[in-house]
């Protein structure tokens, strides 16, 4: 047997480079990691192959299910989502440094959020002795050489913020105090960690980032699918 490929960005092209001709057992059909497989889909899926996808609709799910396919989602695999946030990270730092007109390490910086991808953000930051503040709901989770504050506080003193969170931890009455220089980089999924308009009301320097180890580091990703769909990952 062998291997379904979906889709043709640059990711899922090496994907197809590595797997090519190919044996496994059974069938195994990969999508993208930021593909949600619905109805339509099913009709290319065989019986009794295995899919690895980033989620599944509810029809998906029970088409699928009654063709005796094993439905996997991407992040039940933690060393499949450790790969991806040091892709992310790596691609917030190439950010900031294209973006930057002052040097990185004079900037004041805040990281919402520290799951995964909050974690390599900060160790790529405390590598580069950056001034940066983690801000998430357990501070006391946070590696002991970083500066952590919990949610609900002060926004007014960084010149770039890093969302990671894929929720609006900061109030909208905090907004007001965020410095009308600042820059935020937003790398959460929707609804993203902030209200828009009233950002671009303030005059603050908002952009989103989605799909990043995609866009900066596709071959890396690439291979680290591969990887997980040959079972060499956990």
């Amino acid at each position: 047997m062998g291997y379904i490929i979906f889709g043709n960005d640059e990711r899922m092209n090496e994907v197809k480079r590595q797997l090519f001709n190919k044996d496994c057992e059974g069938v195994k059909c990969v999508f993208a990691p930021n593909v949600k497989v619905i109805k339509e889909d099913t009709k290319k899926i065989p019986w009794g192959s295995m899919v690895f996808a980033m989620d599944y609709t509810s029809e998906a799910v029970e088409i699928l299910k009654n063709k005796c396919v094993e439905l996997l989602k991407y992040s039940m695999f933690e060393s499949f989502k450790e790969d991806n946030a040091r892709f992310t990270a790596e691609a917030v730092i190439a950010i900031i440094l294209t973006k930057s007109k002052t040097m990185i390490k004079d900037r004041k910086i805040l990281i919402i959020g520290y799951g995964a991808c909050g974690k390599e953000i900060a160790k790529y930051l405390s590598a580069l002795n950056c001034d940066f503040t983690v801000m998430t709901s357990r501070p006391d989770v946070v590696a002991e050489d970083c500066k952590k504050i919990g949610y609900g506080g002060s926004v007014s003193d960084y010149d770039l913020i890093i969302n990671t969170a894929p929720s609006r931890k900061i109030p909208y009455r905090d907004y007001v105090f965020i410095k009308c220089t600042a820059e935020i980089v937003d790398i959460a999924s929707s609804p993203y960690g902030f209200d828009m308009d009233l950002l671009e009301k303030q005059g603050v320097s908002y952009e989103i980032y989605p799909a990043l180890p995609l866009k900066y580091r596709s071959v890396s990703a690439g291979r680290a699918i591969v990887k997980l769909v040959e079972g060499k990952n956990d």
